[in-house]
């Protein structure tokens, strides 16, 4: 798939289906919390929602000055760069776990 193509959103919407099982779509991604509550889920532009999945899937995030842009890296095997750290880290997530389900 290539996620390069996708919209903020639709990244969003695919990595609260990988993490979470469920998704709420109107325009915006709403997850259900334990509590039953329903927040805002934006890793793409958000720390507190995308940290902790880069830390758990041990995605790395480099910075390349001269290209303006962030890379994320996980076992030289999935690899995305974009102007958005947190973008590019969710890519890599998807990557992974797209690598993953097809072994």
């Amino acid at each position: 798939m290539n996620y390069a193509e996708m919209t903020d959103f639709e990244i969003n919407k695919a990595v609260a289906a990988t993490c979470l099982g469920e998704w709420y779509d109107n325009g915006t991604c709403i997850v259900k919390c334990d509590d039953d509550d329903r927040s805002i889920f934006n890793p793409c532009n958000s720390w507190s929602d995308a940290g902790p999945i880069i830390e758990k899937e041990n995605v790395s995030l480099t910075c390349h000055q001269s290209r303006d842009e962030w890379a994320a890296i996980f076992n030289r095997h999935c690899m995305s760069a974009n102007q958005n750290p947190l973008r590019a880290a969710m890519e890599c997530f998807l990557m992974k776990k797209e690598r993953e389900n097809a072994a």
